[in-house]
Order: C-alpha cells, then structure tokens, then sequence
C-alpha cells in the first residue's frame, strides 16, 4: 500500500545524491553534527528537491496526468491558503528548520498560523519557477538553472550564497532585472506567481474545490466524552479565529445546535452558505461565551486537467505537456526481430 510514497522518497533522496549533497548552501557549512547548521536556503535545497521528486516519478511514467495534476493542487492549496506566509518569506522559514525538522518542543506552539514548510513552500517555488521560464524564455527550463547550478557549484563544491542563486538565474535568462524582481518576490518576499496563468499553459486548471461550500474554517475537532474540543490553533482570518475560538476550547452550540459529535457539525452547517452569521456557544478556560461567527467561503484549492473540467485541450497545450512532463530518456532503436 505504501509503494506511491516509497517511490517518492526515493526520487526525493535520489535528487538529493546533486541538491544538497553536492549543490549546497554555504551556510552548512562547515559541517557540524553538535550543534545547528541555520541556512536560508532550504527552500531549494528541500523545496526543489521535493519539486522534482514527483516530477520525476511522472516523466518515469509512474504516474498518470490526473494523478500528477491532483499532487499540484494539494501543494498549491498548501501554499496558498497558509496564513504563515504573511509572517515569514521562505528564506525565513527555511533557518526554522532548528525548530521544526525532526524537533521537539514541550509548549505547544502556534506554528498551523506562522510556519509553511520550506520543503511545501520551495516545491511551488520551483513549480512556478519552471512554468515561468518555460513561458517566457524561448528554450529554457528549471532543468537548466539547476544544470547551471551543477557546474558552478555542484562540479566543483563551491557552496552557494542566496546572492549567487539570484546571480545564477541572472546568468541563465540573460535578465538580471527578471531574477532581482523573482528573488524580491517569491524568495525574500512572501508572494505567489499566477499559477492558474502559468498552468493553463499545460491544460491544468487551478479552481475553488468546492467554491459554494461555507467553512468554519481549517481546524481539528476531537469529539468524545467531553464533548467538542478544538484541537488545533484556529487559523487567522478564519470564522472560528475571528470569533474567538481557539484551541482547548469546547463548542457547544452552532446556529443553535447543540454539538455533541461530528454528525451535529454537519447538520448545523447544512443548508448554509458562506455569510451566513451564526451563533455560537463555547467554553473556553472555564468560562461560558457566546460570538457571533460569519461562515467563509471554502479556499481549498484544486488542479484538475482541462479535459476533466470539459476544457479544449490544443496542440499547443499538448506540446506543452510533452515538454515539461514527458520523458527526458532518449527513445532507444529496437534490436533487430524484436517484438
């Protein structure tokens, strides 16, 4: 059952024998195994490697269009909608690494609202990186830039600077102005580029999952016993957050339900729409609060082919698709009387 997910840390560590083993950030170095090693740089580091492991897995013909197409909607969703990127651009998230990859903390923390995963943040860098340059430079792709990165600084084990990843891009396109504003942006800047644009180009379509469903937004609700419990940090910007809800808390009451079991939940939100005011009743830290609470339209995103979404599919964009997608192995002459 988990042959899809040993695939893809195969492909992912694969990737990894040039990014991060020989392509790497300057500020691991010199390698310490007693203390941590803070870079900036993990959105490529981890994030292009995470890009290109599932790429890979579709060039090898692993994985079919639709099921490729579903992984860029999940990841894009992720990136998105995460509030985090407000905070933090995604070389600030990468020096979290120290407290988020393979660490422990005791307190629990807010990071569902201040951290995005440089590995998820960096894989939609890359994603929107290649489309960019597939789109607006004649003949280039993201395999170039990390071709140029091979030889400048994989080759030889010259460790890179976030200056020398902006100069290499410069060098790659042959516009420096391009690569400041894309650095500016997307690496030191919390943006996103227009991947629905961008992947229209290959007859994906990135739309609303369910554009008239209301939400009370991305949150964890563990029923039992005591009832209703809020088990994640209510998202920023998000119905229960503006309300005042947070974690630890116990609804009791939605619209006038009373909230018992995950059933309840549902059967206050049916027949709503987003706007719709409720109200709600919740304990929190002992004390008994009523709020009002505006259900939200759902943001969660999806990529899904143009063929799925009865789109025309052109000559251009099949092109398109066989550029980025397909097989990079040349095709081999079969041996004489084979079948």
């Amino acid at each position: 059952d988990g042959a899809m997910a040993n695939l893809g840390t195969l492909s992912h560590e694969f990737f990894h024998c040039w990014n991060m083993e020989r392509i790497r950030s300057a500020a691991i170095e010199p390698f310490d195994f007693e203390r941590a090693n803070m870079s900036g740089e993990l959105w490529l580091g981890e994030g292009f490697t995470s890009y290109y492991d599932d790429l890979i897995i579709h060039r090898a013909g692993l994985s079919d269009l639709d099921q490729y197409a579903a992984g860029v909607g999940r990841l894009l969703n992720a990136t998105i909608n995460a509030p985090g990127r407000r905070f933090f651009s995604p070389v600030e998230m990468s020096m979290q690494a120290p407290f988020v990859d393979a660490a422990t903390s005791i307190d629990p923390t807010n990071q569902a609202n201040t951290f995005l995963s440089y590995y998820t943040w960096g894989a939609a860098i890359g994603l929107g990186l290649d489309l960019t340059l597939r789109t607006r430079f004649d003949g280039l792709t993201l395999d170039d830039y990390m071709r140029a990165l091979w030889e400048t600084h994989g080759k030889p084990g010259a460790p890179y600077t976030l200056d020398d990843l902006r100069a290499a891009l410069a060098r790659v396109t042959g516009d420096a102005e391009f690569a400041e504003t894309f650095f500016r942006r997307y690496i030191t800047g919390h943006d996103v580029v227009d991947y629905a644009a961008l992947l229209a180009h290959a007859g994906l379509l990135l739309r609303k999952a369910d554009p008239d469903g209301p939400t009370l937004g991305r949150v964890g609700i563990r029923f039992g016993d005591d009832g209703a419990i809020v088990a994640t940090p209510t998202l920023v910007d998000s119905p229960l957050y503006e309300a005042g809800v947070d974690r630890g808390d116990r609804i009791i009451s939605l619209g006038g339900r009373e909230i018992h079991e995950e059933a309840d939940l549902r059967a206050a939100l049916a027949g709503r729409a987003p706007g719709d005011v409720l109200t709600i009743e919740f304990e929190q830290r002992g004390r008994h609060r009523t709020a009002s609470l505006a259900l939200a339209a759902d943001p969660r995103l999806e990529v899904v082919t143009f063929e799925a979404a009865g789109r025309q599919v052109t000559d251009a964009i099949r092109a398109f698709r066989a550029a980025w997608l397909g097989s990079k192995q040349p095709a081999k002459a079969s041996p004489v009387g084979a079948r």
